[in-house]
């Protein structure tokens, strides 16, 4: 579900199997979780670079999906090699744009309120489902 406050909109997405094409390609890279060894990051990404810079290492890996690819053309992982924690994730997208994430203040596991998920859409917003088949 993403919110448009300002717009009074929201656009309810499904992450259930029956996707298709890109979609379907691009979500699976986001639900299989980061590969926990190097067989399982070859299979899924070309990896493109690799920098370090004193602990931390950014990898810039690229979909060996064609499908995922056209959706979301490379993808940034930073880590941290000697504490092995996520730093910072950053998404290019197929028009561009891009979304990164920094992590900080880490808490592993931590309670999380089911209602996070399924926040209160008021009733003046409009709802649509943009990869809902027709």
């Amino acid at each position: 579900m993403i919110l448009y406050p300002k717009l009074k909109r929201a656009e309810r997405f499904s992450l259930g199997g029956q996707q298709t094409g890109p979609w379907r390609d691009a979500l699976s890279l986001l639900e299989a979780g980061f590969p926990r060894n190097r067989a399982a990051m070859q299979a899924q990404y070309n990896i493109v670079s690799q920098k370090f810079d004193g602990d931390l290492c950014r990898l810039v890996l690229q979909p060996k999906s064609v499908a995922a690819r056209r959706m979301m053309p490379k993808i940034e992982v930073d880590f941290d090699t000697k504490q092995n924690l996520l730093r910072g994730t950053e998404l290019e997208f197929a028009d561009g744009s891009t979304m990164r994430n920094d992590f900080s203040n880490i808490v592993t596991n931590p309670q999380i309120d089911t209602g996070m998920f399924s926040p209160p859409i008021p009733p003046e917003y409009k709802v649509t489902e943009p990869m809902k088949s027709r």
